[in-house]
Parts: structure tokens; sequence; C-alpha cells
């Protein structure tokens, strides 16, 4: 098997990261803290590698009307 590339290790980080946060209302801005990266490169990272539709999805709701 091949070494891992740079971006094989950031895409594991940035969701190892966003698992950590999931749920939380500010996901995107304590993700970008704990990688030292800005905000807006955590949202451009989540739509290069796809992410979208698991960690930005909003959760639907099942109350009644």
């Amino acid at each position: 098997p091949r070494p891992p590339t740079l971006e094989d290790l950031k895409r594991e980080t940035l969701i190892a990261s966003l698992e950590r946060h999931r749920g939380e209302t500010d996901m995107a801005r304590l993700v970008a803290e704990e990688l030292g990266i800005a905000e807006k490169t955590v949202y451009n990272w989540i739509e290069r590698y796809n992410l979208g539709e698991t960690y930005l999805r909003k959760p639907s709701s099942t109350g009644g009307a």
C-alpha cells in the first residue's frame, strides 16, 4: 500500500476534528481553532473533500405539527 499523501492526512485530520465537535452550534469555529486555520478554510476543505452532506446537514425536525 502507498503511504498517505498530504491530502489524505489533511482529510483525516479534518474528519477527526469534525467528529470531536459534531453537534456544536459553532462547530466550524471550533474546528478552525483546533487546527489553527481560518474558519473559511474549514468550509473550503469540507467542500473539497465532499463532506458537506455529512457535517453541514441540518438535523430534520421529527416533531408533530
